[in-house]
């Protein structure tokens, strides 16, 4: 009888009771049988007795599997070469025939993700955008609501090359404010092929400076061509806008190195950029360029300016993260990385990860418990309870403060393990951990199984686990990619000849992190196993065996039927599954779903906010042809607790409003009930959209030329501003510039409607600070729109007293002096 690591918790931390948390530090020692020295979960080690034949397996396995890795390798290499990807889209076209509806061909391939990517799909897009490309790009924008169509973007790209395309980039994002991500995406791929010459052209060619970004950065990566060219690239460096400065210190650092490689008798970067009207300041960037790059905005973290030795004391502070020391040690310490692999494939105990940095590193010897802490966060989620352990051990009660952030990695089943070792941790804890393992402990899977504890991952398969045990061995002499490869192979013979048993381990929720790269390594085999025990799969999910990892059986159970057309046999199968089981399916089938089959998924509908939900909705709304008629049909009763016409209203807005140009977004609205148009507004505004604060104020004038926007401003009205500008800040140059601001609101028209957006600037963004919108002030027309913009800095509740009283004598009228200051006093009282 092999022996079995248990999984009952009282055995493990040798019964810890009410003051556990106490005796905890007391067991630390019981971490050299859990992590230190670490086992195979759920058996022991394989007995020396069986030592030579497990040598000939294990052998064996590392010989399969590392000719797998290599063949795939070579097959991942062979298909990213262009030319192989071009030859198979050509292959593919030569077969589609001259006559052939382009666009049927491309409806079906859109109704699953991956189908647009093949060759056969990729064919028939070409070839229509040779036949017909206004038809083709429209069909693509229409489809982008839907669907992730960045699969297409290569032959876009191929487009876009031809002669005189690459014009009309500007006005097709304009067009077709869905399709800018699949747009871009082929410009930038263009530019990468035809060199920074040509990015800075097409960058040139587009006024939103969202649009430019990527294009810019290929452009000022490259010194040299900066150098060259810097009159040109002066007008994208405005660094009064914060997302300029990344752009800003790139061009620096690039011009830094084509300096320290340039002729030494020729003009240095200084005099270039004096030449070209760059500001003192900038020449003084370029001059502390080194020590700049280290600063707050390279990596938005306040902290990332000190040495690695200072900042490994704040893990764990707000602003700082324990992954930002973590990932500047690993470029420190570039082995870390392999170690810390390692050590969660339990093949190096945490001591002596500890004991390598502490030798490549000896600085950091004296901040053991900091280290100690990093090392923990690489493997608590894989043991809870042992990692507290250890780390307890040497760091006391201190450890416990590292398990807030922390408890969002768990599953629900390693969480349950934590506080049946710690009963009282909540109430220890309290605040923010409560409210986090709550919200872990109320999904779906411990709703409907309340009170019931699995013991997933016991399973006794000794054929397979024995040699599982010996692999995973730390002395069995393996490099970690050999182990790697050896144990794929080990579960991939373990899937085909027992599918359930590999099943109930890979997808053991405490096995879920440690097996997490055998699953995707496999997700093929697994998938292949399911379809051949569809009914058996479905049971074991329905009954319950893998608890809060069910949804991921589920997930991969739909994509294999949904692969193979076997829509019907999902839909048979659904009403017994969990609800997280459920969700998978629904995800994964309403995509591809006809009416009558969206009908009948509509029993399984529960949570509003729930992904099924959503995926019904926006089915529901793609297949309404754009008639809200047929969208309502049929739902005016409730289902799952909530209306699902509030769902569809919704999806209606973001599917069929969102991604339009703002007069079609709000003839889109209008087509809606008259009841829900309101609703719809809000939704529309609160979403982002291209084009910053100018955007914004034409989408509130277009609302209100039709109709959407109350007559008379009353609570209605400052929602949908304040929700409007929320989400979507403010215009180039408009950051400092007050003047600015009031020019772009003048796009609406309706007096009483521009004033509550010239208020709200202020009092959301804060664009300029309160001294530079003082000395603007000569350059700000009198007026109501000056008083109106001025009135949301008046109404600051912490401003200083003598700002105030300029702001104040700004304003010509005195009914809003009055009011900004009653507003001020308010907050003040708050």
């Amino acid at each position: 009888m092999k022996r079995k690591r248990s999984l009952n918790l009282k055995s493990r931390l040798g019964g810890l009771g009410a003051g556990g948390m106490a005796m905890l530090w007391s067991h630390a020692a019981l971490l050299g049988a859990e992590l230190a020295a670490p086992t195979p979960n759920p058996v022991a080690p394989v007995p020396a007795a069986n030592g030579d034949q497990a040598g000939d397996l294990l052998a064996e396995l590392v010989r399969a599997g590392m000719e797998r890795v290599a063949a795939d390798k070579r097959a991942a290499e062979e298909e990213a070469k262009d030319e192989v990807r071009a030859a198979r889209v050509a292959a593919a076209r030569e077969k589609i025939p001259a006559d052939a509806d382009l666009k049927a061909l491309l409806e079906v391939a859109a109704q699953r993700k991956e189908d647009l990517g093949k060759a056969e799909s990729r064919a028939a897009f070409q070839m229509w955008l040779e036949r017909d490309e206004a038809a083709a790009i429209g069909w693509l924008a229409v489809t982008a609501r839907y669907r992730d169509c960045m699969q297409l973007s290569r032959e876009l790209q191929r487009w876009l090359g031809g002669e005189g395309k690459k014009e009309r980039l500007a006005d097709l994002l304009e067009r077709y404010p869905a399709l800018a991500d699949v747009l871009l995406d082929a410009a930038l791929g263009l530019a990468k092929q035809r060199g920074p010459e040509f990015a800075l052209r097409l960058a040139q060619s587009l006024p939103q400076r969202e649009d430019r970004q990527a294009l810019l950065e290929l452009v000022l990566a490259n010194g040299a061509f900066v150098k060259d060219h810097l009159l040109e690239v002066r007008p994208f460096l405005d660094p009064t806008i914060m997302e300029n400065l990344r752009l800003i210190d790139r061009m620096l650092m690039a011009l830094g190195k084509a300096q320290a490689q340039a002729k030494p008798n020729g003009p240095s970067v200084e005099e270039l950029m004096q030449k070209a009207g760059y500001t003192e300041s900038m020449i003084q960037r370029y001059q502390m360029r080194d020590v700049i790059a280290s600063f707050v905005h390279t990596n938005g973290n306040y902290l990332s300016d000190l040495p690695l030795e200072v900042r490994l004391q704040y893990i764990g502070y707000p602003g700082e993260s324990w992954r930002t020391p973590l990932a500047t040690l690993v470029e420190k310490l570039p082995e870390f990385a392999t170690w810390c692999a390692e050590m969660r494939e339990r093949r190096l105990p945490p001591e002596e990860v500890l004991r390598r940095v502490k030798a490549a590193w000896p600085e950091a010897a004296q901040l053991d418990a900091r280290l100690r802490v990093l090392v923990f966060r690489r493997v608590f989620d894989l043991d809870p309870v042992a990692s507290l352990q250890w780390l307890a051990g040497a760091n006391g009660p201190d450890a416990l403060r590292e398990l807030h952030e922390g408890v969002n990695e768990l599953k629900p089943e390693q969480l349950v393990d934590l506080l049946e070792a710690i009963p009282d941790l909540r109430e220890q804890l309290g605040g923010d951990f409560k409210y986090r393992a709550d919200n872990k402990l109320s999904e779906d899977w411990h709703r409907e199984d309340a009170g019931v504890r699995k013991d997933q991952g016991s399973v006794e398969v000794p054929e397979w686990q024995e040699p599982l045990a010996a692999l995973e061995r730390p002395d069995s002499g393996l490099g970690l990619e050999e182990f790697r490869a050896a144990r794929a192979e080990l579960f991939r013979r373990w899937v085909h000849a027992d599918l359930r048993t590999a099943l109930d381990f890979l997808y053991a929720p405490r096995n879920m992190v440690r097996y997490e790269a055998v699953r995707q390594a496999l997700a093929a085999d697994l998938r292949e196993g399911m379809l051949r025990d569809a009914e058996k799969v479905i049971g074991w999910i329905v009954a319950r065996k893998y608890g809060s990892s069910s949804s991921a059986v589920a997930e991969l159970w739909a994509e294999a039927l949904l692969a193979e057309g076997r829509t019907a046999q999902m839909l048979e199968n659904c009403s017994g599954m969990p609800r997280a089981g459920l969700e998978a399916c629904f995800v994964g089938l309403a995509p591809q779903a006809d009416a009558a089959q969206l009908a009948e998924m509509r029993w399984g509908l529960g949570d509003p906010e729930g992904k099924e939900a959503a995926a019904y909705a926006k089915r529901k709304v793609q297949l309404c042809g754009g008639d809200p008629a047929r969208l309502f049909d049929g739902e005016e009763d409730e289902r799952g607790g909530y209306d699902v016409r509030e769902q569809l209203q919704e999806s209606w807005v973001k599917y069929e409003a969102a991604p339009l140009q703002r007069d079609l977004a709000v003839a889109a609205l209008l087509k809606l009930p008259k009841e829900m148009q309101a609703d719809a507004v809000y939704d529309l505004v609160a979403g982002k959209r291209r084009g910053g604060y100018a955007e914004t104020a034409r989408l509130l004038n277009a609302l209100d030329a039709a109709g959407l926007v109350p007559d008379k401003p009353g609570d209605v009205t400052p929602e949908i501003v304040h929700a409007a500008l929320r989400f979507n800040g403010l215009p180039d140059g408009g950051y400092h510039d007050a003047a600015e601001i009031m020019v772009q609101a003048l796009a609406v028209r309706r007096d009483e409607l521009r004033h509550i957006l010239l208020y709200w600037t202020y009092c959301l963004h804060q664009p300029s600070s309160v001294g530079d919108l003082i000395r603007q002030l000569p350059n700000l027309p009198a007026g109501p729109d000056r008083d109106a913009l001025l009135s949301g800095p008046a109404a600051f509740a912490e401003m200083d007293g003598k700002y105030r009283e300029k702001i104040l004598a700004a304003i010509g009228d005195k009914r809003v002096q009055e009011e900004a200051l009653k507003k001020a006093e308010k907050r003040r009282g708050r």
